[in-house]
């Protein structure tokens, strides 16, 4: 008997490995740093409700698929695909666990500070009654004693409270469980890509296939080479030829316009895996362009700062507080980097940007400069940089991860690391 052919609209499998990739980003940037403030960090593990939608994504895509594939392959994917989405519930009671767990501890140790203090300051009184009072000497002492004791009692169940916290911050099953369900995502996303394959690879053999069939296999085909270039990041980060380097984010306005809203958070994302890769050998700065309508550019320290664990979680606050508005200076903030006496030892500076650099018109207006303007400022910003540091350029947005385009504003991109001996990324 013949099988039932579906079509598959697949910007969806596109939409859906974005999606992944954000969450990952996220857990590899959160999850591997449990040490210090837990509390803090878990509170911000958001993307496993992500991870949730991308487990319900792949059940939705299984009954799409259910039936068009015999049993014997759908029922193994059904199965673990079930038992992913249990993963999932576990790890989130895991993680409300851990959360109301470290709340008992941290509440307990305050309790017992505090009772440590007023019985420190008891035994203070105590004293000054002793040199006062020969009378009530005998008694006093003794009181002092047991109240010292009592201290000496509290600081064990602190140092006992101290050992617990330390567990609790080791507990390292939440990571290993967390990388366990992206990989088995992964899996289950090929395996349902193999299927549809399967079913292209049918299509095409059928002897009665007509015009409109062919003409969704060439788009399968031309989807499929687009997910192909379209890998994520890895996690080590990009690869970069200098351990000071100055990042250059553009938080214009039309960062968060649609038809992607989400491509300021993507960004965001991508610095602080960047970053959170880094140890103390590096220097960084992040520059933001616009700062505000008075302003064509602002930054984090104004100065290269070695990357401890403090300054780490400085920026991912300060980028947390960012909010997308204004033009595209992107002349002005490249010159003012590029002259600033305090960048002067940057071998690298990295720009992402999502569009062409503005002239300002007025106050509340901006242009986007033409053609001939753009090779100028290609030009103008090599020769000011005069080969002293490598220029790496990432475009965001979809017309950058298109690999055939011809737009103006992702040709400048490319030129501008070409001509300064960096790598272009569409992400």
């Amino acid at each position: 008997m013949a099988r039932k052919e579906i079509h598959i609209d697949y910007h969806w499998f596109l939409i859906l490995f974005s999606k992944a990739l954000g969450a990952m980003i996220i857990l590899f940037i959160i999850v591997p740093k449990l040490t210090g403030d837990v509390k803090s960090k878990l509170e911000k593990i958001e993307e496993l409700d992500q991870l949730k939608i991308e487990v319900q994504q792949i059940d939705s895509l299984l009954t799409i698929i259910k039936s068009s594939v015999p049993e014997d392959v759908y029922k193994p994917l059904a199965e673990k695909t079930q038992r992913l989405q249990s993963n999932v519930q576990s790890l989130d009671a895991q993680v409300k666990s851990l959360q109301s767990s470290l709340a008992k501890v941290e509440n307990q140790r305050v309790i017992l500070q505090e009772r440590s203090a007023k019985m420190s300051a008891e035994i203070q009184a105590l004293e000054e009654k002793v040199r006062n009072n020969d009378k009530d000497k005998e008694a006093i002492i003794a009181q002092k004693n047991s109240l010292e004791n009592q201290v000496e009692v509290l600081k064990k169940q602190m140092v006992d409270c101290d050992e617990m916290r330390k567990t609790l911050e080791s507990k390292g099953s939440l990571e290993k469980e967390l990388v366990k369900l992206q990989q088995e995502t992964a899996t289950q996303l090929q395996k349902i890509k193999d299927l549809e394959d399967q079913l292209a690879q049918s299509k095409s053999q059928s002897t009665n296939a007509d015009a409109s069939v062919k003409k969704k296999d060439d788009l399968i085909k031309d989807l499929q080479k687009q997910l192909a270039e379209c890998q994520p990041i890895p996690k080590a980060g990009f690869e970069l030829k200098d351990k000071s380097v100055v990042f250059v984010l553009d938080i214009s306005g039309s960062m968060d316009d649609e038809p992607e809203p989400e491509k300021f958070n993507e960004l965001r994302a991508g610095i602080k895996m960047m970053i959170a890769n880094f140890d103390d050998t590096y220097k960084v700065d992040v520059v933001i362009y616009s700062k505000n309508i008075d302003e064509e550019y602002g930054y984090k320290y104004g100065k290269l700062v070695p990357v401890t664990d403090n300054v780490k979680y400085e920026i991912y606050n300060y980028l947390a507080g960012l909010k997308p508005a204004g033009c595209t200076p992107t002349k002005e903030v490249m010159e003012f980097v590029l002259k600033a006496p305090a960048y002067a030892l940057a071998g690298t500076i990295v720009l992402l940007s999502d569009g062409i650099p503005t002239n300002r018109v007025s106050r509340n207006d901006c242009a986007d400069k033409n053609e001939q303007e753009l090779n100028q400022l290609v030009n103008d910003l090599t020769t000011l940089n005069a080969g002293k540091r490598v220029i790496n350029v990432i475009g965001v947005g979809k017309d950058f991860r298109d690999r055939g385009t011809s737009q103006l504003k992702v040709r400048f991109m490319k030129d501008l690391a070409k001509r300064n001996e960096g790598f272009y990324v569409g992400f």
